[in-house]
């Protein structure tokens, strides 16, 4: 069974896809220059034809971009709330959130969060308040996942 810390939880809803963001400013840039050599260079086609291809470009992949953005702020929501359960459980056990781990990274009912030795299982309610119900856990066979700093796709999961 696989136990979540909470660095790695907040690690998780701090990534950024820098690729897509430097993608979209370089064909930014590019259409701008295209436009304004356009302008500049006597109305030659060459330039307006580049800033329509620039421009096509780029909403080509700002679509097939848009339901993958979708997913991922489903995917931090998801991070985001498993992290502030940490924190309040974190409180009411009076130890510091990264000494927990959680066996599922999104805040779902019925979670087993792991203290040092113990383990507690989470039930939820709709308004977000919860119960912790402390569990014997038989057999474990225990992972924890840590922080990776170069983490870089959901490959290091595995």
């Amino acid at each position: 069974m696989k136990f979540y810390s909470y660095d790695y939880m907040k690690s998780r809803i701090n990534i950024t896809d820098w690729l897509q963001l430097t993608i979209f400013v370089g064909l930014a840039i590019l259409i701008g220059l295209a436009i304004w050599f356009y302008y500049h260079r006597n109305k030659d086609s060459k330039y307006r034809e580049l800033a329509i291809i620039g421009i096509i470009c780029f909403f080509i992949l700002a679509g097939t971009r848009w339901q993958d953005a979708q997913a991922k702020q489903a995917a931090l929501s998801q991070y985001s709330g498993a992290s502030h359960l940490m924190e309040q459980v974190a409180e009411d056990l009076g130890t510091k959130p990264e000494l927990l781990y959680l066996n599922t990274e999104a805040a779902a009912d019925g979670g087993i969060i792991k203290s040092g030795d113990r383990y507690y299982r989470t039930i939820i309610d709709r308004e977000g308040h919860y119960i912790l119900e402390e569990m014997a856990v038989q057999l474990p066979k225990i992972e924890l996942v840590e922080v990776c700093l170069l983490y870089t796709s959901d490959a290091a999961d595995e």
